[in-house]
């Protein structure tokens, strides 16, 4: 568990010390620079999975994505794209936050 810990605070998704989010921005000149967060993460069988998740491309795009995901694998895990063609129709939509 010391991988993935040191994995996700190398992503920036927690800061060292343990706060979620104190390192997912950071400040570049005048601009903030955001670092990746996976899309999923998941253990079975004592393997942790890396997933990125694409709906209607299948592909990815960002570099910071790809990075991260090729991170995963110097630190034990394995990275994952999954990928689906999604067509919804909907109407009377109601979001609401619980």
């Amino acid at each position: 568990m010391e991988d993935f810990k040191r994995y996700i605070e190398k992503l920036g998704v927690v800061g060292a010390v343990g706060i979620p989010g104190a390192a997912q921005i950071r400040a570049k000149g005048p601009k903030r620079e955001y670092l990746y967060t996976p899309d999923l993460v998941a253990k079975k069988n004592q393997e942790i999975y890396i997933i990125e998740v694409k709906v209607n491309t299948g592909r990815i795009d960002s570099e910071k994505e790809r990075r991260g995901l090729m991170l995963a694998r110097d630190y034990g895990f394995i990275p994952m794209l999954i990928t689906s063609k999604v067509n919804i129709e909907v109407s009377d939509l109601v979001i609401a936050e619980l």
